[in-house]
């Protein structure tokens, strides 16, 4: 079968979905059915990359030749089972699931019923139906035997920057790693917004200027590269400042907050031992960020 001719099916209309299910819409696949268990949502999604509505699961396996399963990692499983005993044949059909996390194994059930299976994880915070603008610059982690491996390598390019090739990786820390540079990064600004407002700043200023800290540093890493956007006191050697940091979390009782700056701060101490660390006081600093 032509690529042009594949029709490619949606169970589930949540974030990840919308915004999947719109990159590929956008560059001319062909979206045909949509299921999710928010009738409001599959509705709307449907709408926007004209797809058929489907009652069941069932019903999108009849008007797709691949389905993205795109649900909490808890339900991937339930799902593959259901697919499985699917009455009509599931022969020729790719069943593909999003999960950063879990392994091709979770669609074992789909496999032993004759269907061929996958994972498509975008490395991306899709936090809306638009952020499927931000896949053209992302990678994507796949996994499946070929020729499925061929097929999702080639979704992948006509939508996303890049691929990972998952099938030889450890998913537990590739999946930390997404964690860490999305969902942690949103905590730690949340965190220094109201640092700020506890400072005095108001709270549309505080938003505003943390946002644009953070692009800096990140425009930064891309620019010159991760060790070499390092900056601030821990880079510096600054014990002083570094002290008056610790202590006014302490006295403000933000226990939270200094836990995070402690670690965080032994984490960055880590690399900056691998570049100057030995122009700066590391034992000391070491010392002082001890948790």
């Amino acid at each position: 079968m032509q690529y042009s001719q594949l029709r490619i099916g949606f169970i589930g209309a949540g974030k990840a979905a919308s915004a999947l299910a719109m990159a590929l819409y956008r560059s001319g696949w062909q979206v045909s059915a949509i299921y999710s268990r928010s009738w409001n949502r599959a509705v709307d999604l449907c709408k926007s990359v004209s797809a058929n509505l489907c009652l069941t699961t069932y019903d999108v396996l009849l008007r797709a030749d691949v389905v993205f399963i795109c649900i909490p990692d808890r339900f991937i499983q339930q799902v593959a089972y259901q697919l499985a005993r699917c009455p009509s044949s599931l022969e020729g059909k790719c069943i593909v699931h999003t999960s950063g996390t879990l392994d091709i194994d979770v669609l074992e059930p789909v496999r032993a019923s004759g269907g061929l299976i996958g994972i498509f994880h975008p490395y991306q915070t899709l936090a809306s139906r638009d952020s499927w603008k931000l896949l053209s610059k992302s990678f994507v982690g796949i996994d499946a035997p070929d020729p499925v491996f061929q097929l999702l390598s080639d979704i992948v390019r006509s939508i996303a920057l890049d691929f990972f090739d998952l099938r030889n990786v450890s998913r537990v820390p590739y999946h930390i790693s997404a964690v860490m540079a999305s969902n942690y990064l949103i905590a730690l600004l949340l965190e220094s917004r109201y640092l700020l407002e506890k400072a005095g700043i108001p709270q549309d200023q505080a938003y505003r200027a943390v946002i644009s800290l953070a692009v800096g540093a990140l425009q930064n890493a891309s620019e010159l590269g991760l060790e070499n956007a390092i900056t601030g006191p821990l880079s510096r050697g600054d014990i002083i400042t570094l002290h008056k940091h610790l202590q006014y979390l302490e006295n403000a009782e933000l226990y939270k907050a200094l836990t995070a700056y402690k670690s965080l701060g032994l984490l960055l101490l880590e690399h900056i031992k691998k570049g100057k660390g030995k122009h700066i006081p590391i034992d000391q600093l070491d010392s002082l960020l001890g948790l």
